[in-house]
């Protein structure tokens, strides 16, 4: 693994090993970033609204219609709080690898879970625990 530094911009040629297997490819460095950069104004881009419904039919599902679109992202962004997400490539990727595995995270718990190892008999017999004796005699 290395870092590679391009002095200008232009398309560059490379190669990856994979294993015994070398892959070309290809890098294209532009003369100044497309995506923001850290510390850069937020891109805005119009949204939605009931004047401007930028071809989306319907603009809201909600019934009733709900406020999130009276005004539109372009005129709120850096100028007033509102919440955006932005969402990267990486983010994507990052979520598409956790994700699945997050999820089978979770199995084990069924064999855990307080209603399939407990007993059903709280009718039957009063469940006391050593520490609630304790707190019983102090009172």
């Amino acid at each position: 693994m290395t870092d590679a530094v391009f002095p200008v911009a232009g398309v560059y040629k490379a190669a990856a090993i994979i294993g015994k297997k070398q892959v070309p490819f290809s890098v294209q460095v532009k003369d100044s970033a497309e995506a923001p950069v850290v510390g850069a104004a937020a891109p805005t881009a119009p949204s939605p609204t009931p004047t401007a419904t930028l071809g989306v039919d319907p603009i809201c599902t909600r019934s009733p219609k709900c406020p999130l679109h009276d005004v539109s992202l372009s005129d709120v962004i850096g100028k007033q709080p509102v919440a955006v997400m932005f969402a990267t490539p990486a983010l994507v990727a990052l979520l598409m690898i956790i994700f699945p595995i997050s999820k089978l995270l979770h199995a084990p718990g069924l064999f855990f879970s307080p209603t399939r190892n407990q007993t059903d008999n709280a009718r039957e017999l009063r469940h006391v625990s050593a520490w609630t004796n304790a707190l019983d005699k102090k009172a």
